[in-house]
């Protein structure tokens, strides 16, 4: 993932916010620029740029979890299609394994977006 800066001298408004609504442009800082608003742009665009590789991250980490999830319920009802006198007792026992896991797996999202919100605040 990238961001673009667009720094520019040119005084055609028009065109900057062209390039901008084309380009995808993060910020546009214009010449002379100020050593600390660069830095603070800087900065800005590098700290967006880490949260949204961590929520890619994450939500690949949550997609994992659903495909398990989705794989357990798929065992479960195979279970339960071959019967016989244990299966009702082995799927009662899956699906509170798998409420578990779905708990806990909320659980651990919800902290994540709890950090990402705290992070955001400071």
């Amino acid at each position: 993932m990238f961001l673009v800066f667009l720094v520019t001298g040119y005084a055609d408004t028009d065109a900057v916010v062209d390039a901008i609504n084309k380009g995808q442009v993060y910020r546009f800082v214009s010449k002379p620029w100020n050593e600390e608003e660069l830095r603070s742009v800087i900065k800005s665009a590098y700290d967006l740029n880490r949260s949204r590789v961590s929520n890619a991250q994450e939500g690949q980490q949550v997609l994992s979890a659903l495909d398990g999830f989705m794989e357990e319920v798929d065992r479960l009802k195979r279970e339960w299609a071959v019967g016989g006198s244990d299966a009702l007792s082995t799927v009662g026992t899956g699906l509170d394994d798998l409420r578990l896991k779905m708990a806990n797996e909320r659980l651990r999202y919800g902290q994540w977006v709890l950090q990402q919100n705290e992070r955001k605040q400071q």
